[in-house]
């Protein structure tokens, strides 16, 4: 069972290390990044560049959430995998 508490500590301590990243970037991107491009892409008023800039900020809004669920999911798949067996019954 040392390779499933591993995994789960490694996952666990890489989704508080992404929480804490993604919390400062978020203040910084959506708070300071963002509404200094906000005005400049309303003005182009391109559809292709203002849905590229929209799918950016949806990906960045996003990226933890799956992120976090792909790490689950690894963690989850990785505790099921059987481990051998290391007891011998004698019947062979």
């Amino acid at each position: 069972m040392k390779g499933v508490l591993y995994t789960w500590l490694i996952v666990l301590v890489t989704i508080v290390t992404v929480g804490i990243v993604y919390t400062i970037m978020y203040e910084l991107t959506y708070g300071h990044i963002f509404p200094l491009f906000d005005p400049l892409y309303a003005a182009i008023g391109n559809e292709d560049v203002t849905s590229a800039y929209e799918g950016i900020k949806s990906y960045i809004l996003y990226f933890p959430a799956i992120l976090i669920f792909g790490l689950l999911l690894y963690a989850f798949a990785r505790s099921l995998k059987r481990e051998p067996d290391t007891y011998q019954s004698g019947y062979t």
